[in-house]
């Protein structure tokens, strides 16, 4: 996975381009457990075609970087905890569901063109 345990370069907004209503959120996963896997390329589709690209996403392996874990209160993994914009909410499991994961970020998914 490009950008290793922390992180992946695709899915970050370049300084310039950054707006306040980008997603900054951390995932924490367990390994490379399929369901954590799975929970990381759900958040990448969501990233990209859902919210244009405006994310920071961190991967924390809690495995490699357990403090962190315990410093976000995390107890199973995969969790997705965003931090901003705010309130700061975590959600856990493979983000499969969509609407359910934008709803609980309290993001609207980006607008369909109409023809």
């Amino acid at each position: 996975m490009p950008g290793g345990p922390r992180g992946w370069s695709g899915l970050t907004t370049a300084e310039s381009e950054r707006t306040d209503d980008a997603l900054r959120a951390q995932a924490l996963r367990h390994g490379q457990s399929p369901r954590s896997e799975q929970a990381i390329a759900n958040l990448r589709r969501l990233c990209e075609s859902e919210l244009d690209g405006r994310c920071e996403l961190s991967i924390i392996d809690v495995l490699e970087r357990p403090h962190l874990a315990e410093a976000e209160k995390v107890l199973a993994t995969p969790t997705l905890v965003k931090e901003m914009p705010p309130p700061i909410r975590r959600i856990v499991g493979d983000l499969s569901d969509v609407e359910k994961v934008l709803a609980a970020l309290g993001l609207e998914a980006s607008p369909v063109a109409k023809v």
